[in-house]
């Protein structure tokens, strides 16, 4: 398993993956982009991952074709 980033206190970071898949009922492919958006802090700012940016970004998004 890989690392991507540690976090510490009100850091915000982000990780983004993607992946091709096969429907075992139909032997249809399907692609999916998944994000997921990190964050460590007792604030109960509604928009704290709206107001910034990431500090940490973690890209995993390979070319599907």
């Amino acid at each position: 398993m890989e690392r991507a980033f540690g976090l510490t206190s009100n850091e915000y970071g982000r990780v983004l993956y993607n992946g091709r898949h096969i429907y075992q009922d139909t032997g249809e492919w399907y692609y999916e982009l998944n994000i997921l958006n990190m964050l460590l802090t007792e604030q109960k700012d509604p928009n704290v991952l709206i107001d910034q940016e990431p500090l940490n970004v973690y890209n995993q998004i390979e070319i599907l074709y």
